[in-house]
């Protein structure tokens, strides 16, 4: 896991964009054949989660690495 400096709760300050590009570039440098996420309803109902999980969705589909939930 990792959190690029982004503070608990925060993500709704960071543009989706931002976000699908950093999780992106940890794609092309670590080269998963998958990605985990948060399930599409986000259990917890962290703004954060729903976020990250939306954003690394984005970027796996540009990579072609599947998603799981």
């Amino acid at each position: 896991m990792e959190l690029a400096g982004h503070p608990d709760g925060g993500l709704t300050d960071v543009p989706r964009h931002r976000l699908a590009s950093e999780t992106a570039r940890l794609i092309g440098e670590r080269r998963p054949s998958r990605i985990l996420v948060f399930d599409p309803g986000c259990v917890t109902g962290h703004r954060d989660h729903q976020l990250a999980t939306s954003a690394a969705q984005f970027a796996a589909g540009q990579a072609g690495v599947a998603v799981l939930g």
